[in-house]
């Protein structure tokens, strides 16, 4: 049971200091664009979801910094008491018990 106008977006990573330093630099950002991936930053291990209510007002955030259980999170859907997570490199679905989540 999904607890009615309640929400998931999963978010695939946390923000990155030196992308946040490019980003007002659009020249910059074109030129790191053009560069070969592997000079790209690798993004942090970081397990990451947000509840939002039906206005799009953040409601809760699940989180997992060490990234040690799921990271990269690409997708949640909530079912039965459940909040299921999928993720982009991961060979697993993750499940996640919301009954003593307040929000």
């Amino acid at each position: 049971m999904i607890k009615r106008g309640r929400f998931w977006l999963a978010l695939f990573t946390v923000r990155n200091d030196m992308m946040d330093r490019l980003h007002p630099r659009p020249r910059l950002k074109s030129l790191m664009a053009k560069l070969p991936r592997f000079t790209w930053p690798e993004p942090k291990p970081y397990g990451f979801v947000i509840a939002l209510d039906e206005r799009g007002k953040i409601i809760g955030s699940l989180q997992d910094p060490t990234g040690k259980h799921l990271y990269e999170i690409t997708s949640a859907q909530e079912y039965d008491g459940y909040l299921y997570l999928g993720s982009l490199h991961s060979d697993r679905i993750g499940r996640y018990r919301l009954e003593n989540q307040r929000f």
